[in-house]
């Protein structure tokens, strides 16, 4: 297990780890789905991850909340 970092956010104390998203031994993102309420374009998300070196699928989901 890595170290875990620490910030505030509102009323709470949030852990989190900070991990690299370039790593050449595997892609760090594979996949991105978009809940059905999203409202940025499929392609909009998919060009910023680009932009970043992420070639991952972007969906967005047919499913409803209810």
């Amino acid at each position: 297990q890595g170290a875990c970092s620490y910030r505030a956010v509102d009323d709470k104390i949030v852990a989190f780890r900070e991990l690299r998203l370039d790593a050449d031994d595997c892609q760090a993102i594979a996949s991105v789905t978009l809940g059905p309420k999203h409202m940025t374009p499929v392609d909009q998300v998919e060009r910023m991850l680009r932009r970043h070196g992420i070639n991952a699928t972007v969906t967005k989901s047919a499913l409803t909340y209810r």
